[in-house]
Protein backbone atom coordinates (compact mmCIF):
# COMPACT_ATOMS: atom_id res chain seq x y z
CA UNK A 1 0.00 0.00 0.00
CA UNK A 2 1.12 3.44 -1.06
CA UNK A 3 1.07 5.76 1.46
CA UNK A 4 0.42 9.46 0.24
CA UNK A 5 2.14 12.41 1.12
CA UNK A 6 -0.34 14.41 3.13
CA UNK A 7 -0.56 11.15 5.36
CA UNK A 8 3.04 10.98 5.22
CA UNK A 9 3.47 14.72 6.73
CA UNK A 10 0.97 13.96 9.17
CA UNK A 11 2.44 10.51 10.43
CA UNK A 12 5.85 12.58 10.73
CA UNK A 13 4.79 14.76 12.66
CA UNK A 14 2.78 12.63 14.80
CA UNK A 15 5.72 10.95 16.00
CA UNK A 16 7.72 14.62 16.37
CA UNK A 17 5.25 15.58 18.65
CA UNK A 18 5.11 11.90 20.75
CA UNK A 19 8.96 11.44 20.73
CA UNK A 20 11.64 13.04 23.51
CA UNK A 21 13.75 15.82 23.45
CA UNK A 22 16.74 14.45 22.89
CA UNK A 23 15.19 13.40 19.31
CA UNK A 24 13.77 16.46 18.68
CA UNK A 25 16.84 18.28 18.99
CA UNK A 26 18.49 15.70 16.37
CA UNK A 27 15.87 16.41 13.88
CA UNK A 28 16.60 20.35 14.43
CA UNK A 29 13.53 21.62 16.10
CA UNK A 30 12.75 24.93 16.53
CA UNK A 31 9.80 26.63 18.52
CA UNK A 32 8.84 29.71 19.01
CA UNK A 33 6.20 30.91 21.35
CA UNK A 34 3.14 32.96 20.23
CA UNK A 35 4.50 33.84 16.89
CA UNK A 36 2.76 36.90 15.07
CA UNK A 37 3.82 34.43 12.32
CA UNK A 38 0.88 31.99 13.03
CA UNK A 39 -1.52 34.62 14.09
CA UNK A 40 -1.14 36.24 10.83
CA UNK A 41 -1.07 32.85 8.90
CA UNK A 42 -4.73 32.97 10.82
CA UNK A 43 -5.99 35.49 9.90
CA UNK A 44 -5.22 35.49 6.62
CA UNK A 45 -6.36 32.05 5.70
CA UNK A 46 -9.46 31.78 8.10
CA UNK A 47 -12.85 31.82 6.90
CA UNK A 48 -15.03 34.19 8.42
CA UNK A 49 -16.98 32.15 11.17
CA UNK A 50 -13.35 30.96 11.68
CA UNK A 51 -12.02 34.61 12.02
CA UNK A 52 -15.19 35.11 14.98
CA UNK A 53 -13.71 32.30 16.77
CA UNK A 54 -10.31 33.58 16.86
CA UNK A 55 -11.76 37.19 17.97
CA UNK A 56 -13.19 35.42 21.30
CA UNK A 57 -10.05 33.71 22.61
CA UNK A 58 -11.25 34.25 26.40
CA UNK A 59 -14.42 32.72 25.36
CA UNK A 60 -13.28 29.54 22.99
CA UNK A 61 -9.15 29.20 25.02
CA UNK A 62 -8.07 27.52 22.00
CA UNK A 63 -4.56 26.51 21.69
CA UNK A 64 -2.57 26.10 18.84
CA UNK A 65 0.71 24.41 17.71
CA UNK A 66 1.51 24.70 14.07
CA UNK A 67 4.70 22.54 12.78
CA UNK A 68 6.46 23.59 9.59
CA UNK A 69 8.63 21.05 7.75
CA UNK A 70 11.57 22.10 5.14
CA UNK A 71 13.86 20.07 4.07
CA UNK A 72 17.78 20.82 2.66
CA UNK A 73 19.59 20.06 -0.40
CA UNK A 74 19.90 16.13 0.89
CA UNK A 75 15.92 15.83 1.97
CA UNK A 76 16.57 16.11 5.35
CA UNK A 77 13.49 17.80 7.66
CA UNK A 78 14.09 20.82 9.72
CA UNK A 79 11.18 21.33 12.26
CA UNK A 80 9.62 24.75 13.18
CA UNK A 81 7.26 25.08 15.98
CA UNK A 82 4.50 27.73 15.84
CA UNK A 83 2.08 28.15 19.06
CA UNK A 84 -0.35 30.55 19.96
CA UNK A 85 -2.12 30.64 22.90
CA UNK A 86 -0.17 27.81 24.19
CA UNK A 87 -0.69 28.15 28.46
CA UNK A 88 -0.41 24.45 30.40
CA UNK A 89 -2.26 26.33 33.00
CA UNK A 90 -5.02 26.73 31.06
CA UNK A 91 -7.45 23.61 30.83
CA UNK A 92 -8.61 22.19 27.64
CA UNK A 93 -10.54 19.34 26.17
CA UNK A 94 -7.75 17.09 24.16
CA UNK A 95 -10.27 15.46 22.31
CA UNK A 96 -9.40 12.81 20.15
CA UNK A 97 -5.97 13.72 20.98
CA UNK A 98 -5.46 10.90 23.67
CA UNK A 99 -5.93 8.25 20.86
CA UNK A 100 -2.51 8.80 19.28
CA UNK A 101 -0.30 7.95 22.37
CA UNK A 102 -2.80 4.83 23.15
CA UNK A 103 -2.05 3.43 19.83
CA UNK A 104 1.55 3.94 19.79
CA UNK A 105 1.52 2.66 22.98
CA UNK A 106 -0.62 -0.71 21.91
CA UNK A 107 2.20 -0.95 19.44
CA UNK A 108 5.02 -0.61 22.06
CA UNK A 109 3.38 -2.94 24.11
CA UNK A 110 2.45 -5.86 21.37
CA UNK A 111 6.36 -5.24 20.61
CA UNK A 112 7.42 -6.49 24.05
CA UNK A 113 4.92 -9.59 23.66
CA UNK A 114 6.38 -10.32 20.23
CA UNK A 115 8.03 -13.53 21.95
CA UNK A 116 4.79 -14.91 22.43
CA UNK A 117 3.70 -14.81 18.91
CA UNK A 118 1.21 -11.98 19.47
CA UNK A 119 0.95 -9.16 16.92
CA UNK A 120 -1.10 -6.72 15.73
CA UNK A 121 -2.71 -9.14 13.37
CA UNK A 122 -4.11 -11.44 16.70
CA UNK A 123 -7.33 -11.25 16.86
CA UNK A 124 -8.48 -9.61 20.37
CA UNK A 125 -12.13 -9.97 21.27
CA UNK A 126 -13.44 -8.13 24.45
CA UNK A 127 -16.18 -9.26 26.66
CA UNK A 128 -17.45 -7.29 29.36
CA UNK A 129 -17.45 -7.22 33.13
CA UNK A 130 -20.46 -4.51 33.51
CA UNK A 131 -23.16 -3.42 31.63
CA UNK A 132 -21.31 -0.21 30.15
CA UNK A 133 -18.80 -2.09 28.99
CA UNK A 134 -19.24 -3.50 25.22
CA UNK A 135 -18.50 -7.12 24.04
CA UNK A 136 -16.89 -7.30 20.60
CA UNK A 137 -16.67 -10.75 18.46
CA UNK A 138 -16.27 -9.39 15.40
CA UNK A 139 -15.56 -6.35 13.05
CA UNK A 140 -17.23 -5.97 9.98
CA UNK A 141 -14.63 -3.18 8.99
CA UNK A 142 -11.87 -5.73 9.08
CA UNK A 143 -10.79 -7.71 5.96
CA UNK A 144 -10.83 -10.73 8.13
CA UNK A 145 -14.07 -10.23 9.77
CA UNK A 146 -12.31 -10.26 12.97
CA UNK A 147 -11.19 -7.62 15.35
CA UNK A 148 -7.46 -6.96 16.22
CA UNK A 149 -4.77 -4.03 17.30
CA UNK A 150 -4.38 -3.57 14.04
CA UNK A 151 -7.67 -3.22 13.04
CA UNK A 152 -8.14 -0.81 15.54
CA UNK A 153 -5.53 1.30 15.39
CA UNK A 154 -6.45 1.93 11.68
CA UNK A 155 -10.14 3.00 12.89
CA UNK A 156 -8.85 5.50 15.50
CA UNK A 157 -6.86 7.25 12.56
CA UNK A 158 -9.54 7.02 10.15
CA UNK A 159 -12.53 8.02 11.88
CA UNK A 160 -11.20 8.49 15.43
CA UNK A 161 -13.44 5.70 16.83
CA UNK A 162 -14.16 5.82 20.17
CA UNK A 163 -15.17 2.03 20.74
CA UNK A 164 -11.50 1.20 19.22
CA UNK A 165 -9.69 3.77 21.40
CA UNK A 166 -11.40 1.68 24.59
CA UNK A 167 -10.55 -1.53 23.61
CA UNK A 168 -6.90 0.29 23.41
CA UNK A 169 -7.50 1.49 26.44
CA UNK A 170 -8.01 -1.62 27.91
CA UNK A 171 -4.85 -3.52 26.71
CA UNK A 172 -2.52 -0.70 27.82
CA UNK A 173 -3.91 -0.10 30.77
CA UNK A 174 -4.41 3.12 32.72
CA UNK A 175 -0.76 2.56 34.77
CA UNK A 176 1.05 1.17 31.95
CA UNK A 177 -0.06 4.24 29.72
CA UNK A 178 0.69 6.95 32.78
CA UNK A 179 4.10 5.29 33.70
CA UNK A 180 5.17 5.39 29.98
CA UNK A 181 3.99 8.94 29.37
CA UNK A 182 5.92 10.21 32.20
CA UNK A 183 8.94 8.42 31.08
CA UNK A 184 9.03 9.99 28.07
CA UNK A 185 8.50 13.45 29.97
CA UNK A 186 5.33 13.66 29.89
CA UNK A 187 3.85 14.44 33.10
CA UNK A 188 1.21 16.92 33.08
Amino acid sequence: MEISRPILITCVLVLVMFTSKAFETFLMVKSYQDTTFLRNLLISKASDSLKSILAKPEVFRYQLIYTRIDRDKRNRPTFTNYQFRLNKNEYFNPASMVKMPAAFLALQKLNQLSSTGVDKYTTMVADSSYPRQTVVMKDSSAQSGLPSMAQYIKKIFLVSDNDAYNRLYEFNGQQFMNEKLWQMGYID
